[in-house]
Order: structure tokens, then C-alpha cells, then sequence
């Protein structure tokens, strides 16, 4: 059974974008049926969006999406504890060694590794990776 597809008026707002008129509606090759509208930004371009980019754009293009930024000031990563916020995005962080470090929000807030400390850790790790190497090869070089 078909979904009965939601009634859009002139008027309705979506956004930064304000519906003017249907403009009309186009058979995709799969069979689906898409609705065209025009609509105009808040900044007065006009443009022509389908229905189902009405729900999911934020303005024309004029305008970005605002991003929620967690207050992070006190929070630890890694390493790291956040001191403060110096400007738009970047903060002082202190870490375990003593040193203190600049970065900025998402290398902090990254799950795919980003900033874990001032530089200290990739330095113990290269040791401890040439400690072993050093060992292998010795033992490799005994027998």
C-alpha cells in the first residue's frame, strides 16, 4: 500500500527555505514519483527542491548548518585535560608530562585517533618500538 504523501502549502517553511508553489512532479526510472517545489531562501534566491531535500536542506547555500559544540573545558582526552577555550574552535590543553599544547575541537573530540597529547606519546612509543626492535634483532643476530 502507498504512503499518501504529506499536503505542502505556499507558505510552509522549511528551514531557511519558504515554499512558493508546486511546481509539478517527475516519474523516476524505478517508478517513483518525486514532487517538485519552488522555494525561496531566507537571503532571496528562489530555487526548485524535491520534496524529500526539503526535509534534509538547511538554507539554498547561503547559509551553514550551525554545529552544537559540547562544552569541553575540564574534560580529559587522552593525555590531555582542556584548560580553556582561546578563540573560535581551539583551546589550551595541559598534559600528563607537564607541557601544554594548542588544538582544535575535533582533533580533540575525534573517535578516529586525533590529539591524545602534546607529542609525548608518539615519542615513548617510538622508543619502546626501536626497544623491541633492538632486542629481536639481537637475539636474530645471536643464533
Amino acid at each position: 500500500m502507498a504512503r499518501k504523501p504529506k499536503i505542502i502549502n505556499p507558505g510552509d517553511q522549511f528551514n531557511h527555505l519558504t515554499v512558493i508553489k508546486h511546481v509539478g512532479r517527475y516519474e523516476t526510472p524505478n517508478g517513483t514519483v518525486r514532487r517538485i517545489f519552488e522555494c525561496k531562501c531566507s537571503c532571496g534566491s528562489v530555487k526548485q527542491y524535491e520534496y524529500f531535500s526539503l526535509r534534509k536542506i538547511y538554507s539554498c547555500g547561503c547559509k551553514r548548518k550551525p554545529r552544537i559544540r559540547k562544552d569541553i573545558i575540564g574534560n580529559q582526552f587522552g593525555r590531555l585535560v582542556v584548560l580553556k577555550e582561546l578563540d573560535n574552535k581551539k583551546y589550551e590543553c595541559l598534559c600528563s608530562c607537564g607541557n601544554t599544547k594548542v588544538t582544535n575541537y575535533y582533533s580533540l573530540i575525534s573517535k578516529k585517533g586525533g590529539t591524545k597529547s602534546c607529542g609525548c606519546l608518539q615519542k615513548e612509543k617510538t622508543r619502546e618500538y626501536a626497544k623491541k626492535r633492538k632486542i629481536t634483532q639481537n637475539v636474530n643476530n645471536a643464533g
